[in-house]
């Protein structure tokens, strides 16, 4: 089966479970540009999956080295003073 020109990702072995959810769009635009950055752009939810186990293990503490790099801020960084 084809979605828009792509094949449709395998099958998990995993038990799914469905998740709606709103998302603010500054959120969707950092998550879009790590995707762009990774080497292989899967689905809109496998790779949101890939960034929900991330951060996951950051917070736990978990320093496995990941499948991909986690997602970076979009802030810039505060400028120095000049004296």
């Amino acid at each position: 089966m084809r979605i828009r020109d792509r094949e449709m990702p395998p099958k998990s072995s995993e038990e799914m479970e469905r998740l709606n959810m709103f998302v603010p769009a500054r959120i969707m635009r950092r998550i879009d540009a790590w995707r762009r950055r990774q080497p292989r752009l899967g689905t809109v939810s496998e790779d949101m999956r890939r960034v929900i186990e991330a951060g996951i293990d950051a917070l736990e503490g978990h320093h496995d080295k990941p499948e991909r790099s986690a997602p970076t801020t979009d802030k810039p960084k505060p400028k120095k003073a000049r004296q």
